[in-house]
């Protein structure tokens, strides 16, 4: 993962790129996004803007919970945002530090919500508030476009399920659910942090973007609400795939039962008449076979290996085994 680092202002309705030195003495919202700094970057910041090196460090901690910390200097939110790695998508901590003309977002991975408010640089130019309440807001709608996919996979698995399981299919509910847990784990602890900006009036914000704020932690807990839905989906799903294979496998067994059994009775009746007890050899007796002398014996027992096969084939039929 490369590092990138940007300083944007806005200015007559257009984004302007600034030095991270010009920033400081900026008279407009200037907004510092930071990926994956190096730490002569963060060295760099934090002696120009007064920032403790631990709270960007801790910004930059992937296990980092959600939280809002407040000094002289700057307000600090962490918040987790979704992050997608390869096929997998997990959630990653972002650090906004919020001072007088400045806001810094600080984060270890690539956030495509931040880098979608990269083009519109009209939020920039409604101050401070505002524009720390669209980026939470469009950090918590990624959620939403993230389980609304999710809901449409796990209608094809439904259907899969039904239609025949696999291997695959077992790991594709298993990786949802991962995914699911990490959302409703990130989602919790940015309720409670939201709960708190709210209730201690971190950002002192006005009536109009408190309200804004209220709509982000209702949005929150419809999205916990969503995560615990599509959860006991899965499970459901992951119950039926397992019945699924398990009658999968009984049929297989069925089916073997019943070509065995047309085999195992004509076998039988060959190996019975294959011993070949008769009076060619023990003599004249009761107890010899009577068909082996007999002109229509070879026919008496193809004969019999022919019902008996009807016989079975009309016992499973019976039984509904075919």
């Amino acid at each position: 993962m490369y590092s990138m680092l940007k300083v944007l202002t806005s200015h007559k309705g257009k984004t302007h790129r600034l030095s991270l030195s010009a920033a400081i003495h900026s008279k407009t919202l200037t907004w510092i996004d930071v990926t994956n700094p190096t730490a002569e970057e963060l060295k760099q910041i934090s002696k120009l803007f007064q920032i403790s090196e631990k709270d960007m460090a801790d910004a930059l901690d992937p296990e980092e919970r959600s939280r809002v910390e407040e000094n002289n200097k700057y307000k600090l939110i962490i918040l987790r945002t979704p992050s997608k790695i390869s096929q997998e998508i997990e959630t990653t901590p972002v650090g906004i530090f919020i001072m007088r003309n400045n806001v810094l977002t600080i984060h270890k991975k690539t956030i495509q919500s931040l880098v979608e408010i990269h083009n519109y640089p009209e939020i920039l130019a409604h101050g401070n508030q505002y524009f720390i309440t669209r980026l939470i807001d469009k950090m918590t709608s990624t959620y939403f476009k993230l389980i609304q996919k999710i809901d449409g996979e796990i209608d094809a698995l439904e259907e899969r399920v039904f239609e025949h399981g696999g291997k695959k299919t077992a790991m594709h509910i298993f990786q949802l659910k991962k995914t699911l847990t990490f959302f409703k784990r990130s989602l919790l602890s940015n309720r409670e942090t939201i709960s708190q900006v709210i209730k201690m009036n971190v950002l002192h914000l006005d009536t109009k973007e408190r309200m804004n704020f209220e709509d982000i932690a209702n949005d929150i807990n419809q999205l916990i609400d969503m995560t615990n839905t599509h959860k006991e989906i899965l499970t459901g799903a992951l119950e039926i795939h397992a019945s699924t294979i398990s009658n999968q496998l009984n049929d297989a067994v069925k089916k073997m039962t019943v070509i065995g059994s047309f085999v195992l009775l004509p076998t039988l009746i060959a190996s019975i008449y294959g011993m070949n007890f008769g009076q060619p050899v023990t003599g004249n007796s009761m107890y010899n076979m009577p068909e082996l002398s007999w002109m229509y014996g070879y026919p008496f027992a193809l004969g019999i290996m022919l019902l008996s096969c009807i016989a079975l084939y009309l016992f499973f039929k019976k039984k509904k085994w075919l």
